[in-house]
């Protein structure tokens, strides 16, 4: 990958994940920090400090400075909309962080205005770039795995477990989905990654624990097109858990923590050691790289080649749309007590 001059890039508002994305820019050849706004000063200042570029007034200020070619949003969910429509109508292309917005309508305006307006607009679900992910996608090429029939995931971390209310996360225009929105839409998207374009889906949440109505757990059942049935379940009020497993003809195969914890391969074997469970597992490794690091300078790398090149970001608003389809199809089954079916991607 070649890139002739590094990107010029603005952040605005960067907090804790904000910092964290900085943290991997800064070793992306292709990417340059060139501006810094937010309402907090000090921070601004103390980003520009650490990680360099001028701090811009406002964001106003920083979408007007000719030298920045891109912005990074890395805000709550409802900014989304209007930070990224005014970086784009200012002529700049955007990275912004999942999900690409609340609704599905201010997605697809933004798909709609920086496709009219030649803009790259990526999505940050990074878990695609990352080394277990690879890995698979290979396997399930290679046919290791058999013919897949189910994927099964249970995603959770207590974000919520002490959430007051009047946080942004309790209000439902702001999170309509829970965890869906938090945390499901990173395993969607590795889902069609994996599997391809969701098919039907169906599923159910609960809002008990929290303050507010934004759903505090769910479980999603998703029909692929390809014929293979996944489940995800995740909550915002227990234990942090990361745990996929995916069952095939040939055996199955056990993700922990994202491949960074322990992790298993249990062929079928025969038809006898098969009923009873099979045949002892096999510790299994993934390469990197992992999520806080290598994965989010390979997905700010991609957005920076695909500026200088011209072409659509591997993860960008058709992807992040696609994820966000099958949270609010969980919440609309939830609602009418029936299955939901979804279009391919367009």
């Amino acid at each position: 990958m070649s890139i002739s001059a590094p990107v010029a890039f603005g952040i605005v508002s960067p907090g804790r994940w904000g910092k964290i994305l900085l943290d991997a820019a800064k070793d992306v050849p292709g990417l340059r920090l060139a501006g810094v706004c937010g309402r907090d000063a000090a921070n601004a200042a103390a980003v520009a400090e650490k990680f360099g570029g001028r701090v811009l007034p406002s964001y106003d200020d920083l979408l007007a400075d000719p030298a920045i070619e891109a912005v990074v949003v890395p805000t709550p969910h409802f900014l989304h909309h209007a930070q990224t429509l005014a970086a784009l109508r200012a002529g700049k292309h955007v990275f912004v962080e999942k999900p690409i917005a609340p609704t599905l309508a201010e997605g697809e305006g933004m798909a709609r205005e920086a496709a009219a307006r030649g803009r790259v607009l990526a999505v940050g679900h990074q878990m695609r770039f990352m080394g277990f992910a690879r890995r698979l996608r290979a396997m399930l090429d290679a046919g290791e795995l058999g013919t897949l029939a189910h994927i099964a995931i249970v995603h959770g971390y207590p974000l919520m477990l002490e959430a007051k209310a009047g946080d942004w996360r309790t209000a439902p225009e702001h999170v309509p989905g829970g965890p869906l929105d938090e945390f499901g839409v990173h395993y969607f998207d590795l889902l069609a990654f994996l599997c391809g374009p969701a098919r039907r889906v169906t599923g159910s949440v609960n809002r008990h624990v929290t303050p507010g109505t934004v759903p505090d757990a769910a479980v999603a059942v998703i029909e692929f097109a390809n014929g293979v049935i996944a489940t995800y379940a995740s909550h915002f009020v227990s234990t942090g858990i990361n745990r996929l497993q995916l069952f095939g003809t040939r055996g199955m195969l056990e993700v922990n923590r994202l491949g960074q914890a322990p992790s298993w391969w249990q062929p079928t074997g025969d038809m006898a050691a098969a009923r009873t469970g099979g045949p002892p597992p096999q510790p299994i490794t993934f390469p990197e790289p992992a999520a806080m690091g290598g994965a989010l300078r390979a997905e700010l790398a991609d957005f920076a080649a695909a500026i200088r090149e011209g072409r659509p970001p591997e993860v960008g608003a058709r992807e992040s749309l696609a994820a966000l389809r099958i949270a609010r199809a969980v919440v609309e089954a939830h609602e009418t007590g029936r299955s939901v079916f979804l279009s391919s991607p367009a």
